[in-house]
């Protein structure tokens, strides 16, 4: 009898432990949670990863073990840090010397990304624009280590965003299991001095994480001569190899991406970042930006010609596209923009070079409505409008 007791009683914890181990392996590999909220990259291999949008939801506290006494920055980042990832880029630099010989320099930096989601084939790691702008190569370093080269989705230089990926077959089940997708907050929930968590690869020196709190939301910082953005400002140490990394919430969720801060000797704890809820729809659209045919892409039928930095302050014009012709019976023509119009926006991204609206025009598609966004001299001032139009094809021009 006591024989059968033993038994049964090694039969009820071999079972409790079988589905403990259960539950923690989906759990840690590759099982969403009930509510969707946190991805997890599995470890099987050939099956896909987890999630094929960005995640928005809120990290649940209880399966996460997050804190919520907001003291225990070490379990917080403990948690985030395997969505973070290193950059380091690579790229040449062209000059001439006094005989006009052109020579090139190689350069390179380091930055931060996050790891926002996936597509079956391909880990999507948000970042900056000025990380990538101009690289040649692209690599990225994962937290147990691994390196991996990566190639640019997508990027987009009026807002300070890109995507860049990595094949998931490039990298070991061993990575896969170590690394994860970043849960992503809402920004519009933050209040001045809630504490926020920093967290990228400050100098180059790999990953490091620096606390300070909400200084100011809905900043109007001016980035360079007539291009600004809307951003959070925080005290938290925001150092060159930072950009692209993620500010974070007591409760692990990223609520911002690092992207500037205020190089003066009189300045001291100023650091911005572009607010999450303003990135998560341009995040979206990259992700799912394909550069088209030329044959299929939109077709407006004008002549422009770009209003550089020094026109615009020599001439007081906004900067853009100056319509210099409008062709007859032109997309352009019949949704009202005429010569001397200057075009700042196509479907809401901002067109500030002749390059820029060649890029956007790239990835929109012909024989689709969209807007174009313009402005207009009206005595003495220029005034925006937003026209609709009825995008042409270059294929049928």
């Amino acid at each position: 009898m006591k024989t059968f007791s033993k038994i049964l009683l090694l039969g009820l914890l071999c079972g409790v432990l079988a589905a403990g181990g259960l539950f923690a392996y989906r759990y840690f590999f590759g099982e969403r949670h009930e509510n969707n909220e946190v991805t997890v990259i599995p470890t099987q291999e050939g099956t896909p990863i987890q999630g094929t949008v960005v995640t928005t939801g809120k990290a649940d506290t209880e399966k996460e073990d997050i804190p919520t006494t907001r003291t225990d920055v070490s379990q917080v980042s403990k948690n985030i840090m395997p969505a973070i990832v290193t950059i380091q880029v690579k790229g040449y630099q062209s000059y001439y010397d006094f005989f006009g010989r052109q020579f090139k320099e190689e350069t390179a930096g380091s930055a931060t990304g996050i790891i926002v989601a996936q597509n079956g084939t391909d880990l999507l790691i948000a970042t900056n624009y000025h990380v990538i702008d101009g690289a040649e190569t692209v690599e990225v370093t994962f937290a147990d280590g691994t390196t991996a080269g990566a190639e640019v989705k997508a990027a987009e230089a009026a807002d300070d965003l890109a995507v860049i990926t990595v094949s998931a077959k490039a990298l070991s089940n061993d990575t896969l299991s170590s690394i994860r997708l970043a849960t992503l907050g809402n920004s519009d929930d933050l209040t001045v001095g809630e504490m926020v968590i920093a967290i990228g690869n400050a100098l180059g020196y790999g990953q490091s994480v620096t606390v300070g709190h909400v200084s100011a939301l809905n900043r109007e910082i001016e980035l360079s001569e007539g291009e600004s953005m809307t951003l959070i400002q925080v005290d938290a140490a925001i150092n060159p190899g930072n950009s692209g990394g993620a500010l974070v919430n007591a409760r692990g969720e990223v609520v911002g991406i690092n992207n500037a801060k205020i190089a003066s000797d009189k300045v001291e704890g100023v650091g911005f970042a572009i607010p999450i809820s303003t990135a998560i729809p341009i995040i979206e659209e990259l992700m799912n930006r394909q550069i088209l045919k030329e044959s299929e892409r939109a077709y407006l039928g004008i002549v422009g010609q770009t209003i550089s930095s020094e026109s615009a302050s020599a001439y007081n014009m906004p900067r853009g596209i100056y319509v210099k012709e409008v062709k007859e019976g032109s997309p352009a023509e019949t949704a009202g923009i005429r010569a001397g119009h200057v075009i700042t926006k196509i479907n809401g991204r901002r067109v500030m070079s002749q390059e820029e609206f060649e890029k956007v025009l790239s990835y929109t598609r012909g024989n689709t409505e969209g807007t174009v966004t313009v402005m207009v001299l009206e005595k003495g001032s220029y005034v925006e409008y937003t026209y609709t139009i009825n995008f042409g094809s270059q294929g049928n021009k």
